[in-house]
């Protein structure tokens, strides 16, 4: 799975579809979107490439595994950042979640200043707040962010 997630990240950029359950998460008006792009993608191929590893990384090499722009982006924040910004992660328990993840990356799409990414579900529960702290963390709101999954159905 791992090869086939690094391969898709890289390589599935119209906006494919799996062949099963997925999730699209669609980023508007996104001023930077190659930029975004690029970042998204740089934190998604770390992930991928030790996540189908028989051990995962400590919290504290995961700061220096990850970008430092990503990991600061938790790590400068306080408690009192995070109780007054529903939206910022703590970082163990980003790494936490995206560990347990449920989802893999399949492809992505960028359409003018929209984003578009699809993820393909491999159960329920998934937690994709982890995938979307991504894009939030490089200044996109979560106002212009549409979520569609096949339980919307």
């Amino acid at each position: 799975m791992k090869k086939t997630e690094l391969k898709r990240i890289e390589e599935n950029t119209k906006g494919e579809f799996p062949e099963f359950t997925k999730i699209i998460i669609t980023a508007k008006n996104v001023e930077n979107a190659k930029e975004v792009l690029k970042k998204t993608k740089e934190v998604m191929k770390i992930i991928s490439s030790y996540a189908y590893k028989n051990e995962w990384p400590s919290d504290q090499m995961w700061k220096t595994i990850l970008p430092a722009w990503f990991v600061e982006s938790m790590t400068l924040k306080t408690s009192k950042d995070r109780d007054n910004d529903e939206n910022q992660y703590h970082f163990e328990s980003w790494i936490a979640n995206i560990k347990d993840r449920a989802w893999l990356w399949y492809s992505s799409d960028i359409k003018k200043n929209d984003l578009q990414f699809v993820l393909e579900t491999l159960s329920t529960p998934y937690l994709f707040s982890t995938f979307i702290y991504i894009l939030y963390c490089q200044g996109i709101m979560l106002d212009n962010i549409i979520i569609t999954d096949d339980l919307d159905k």
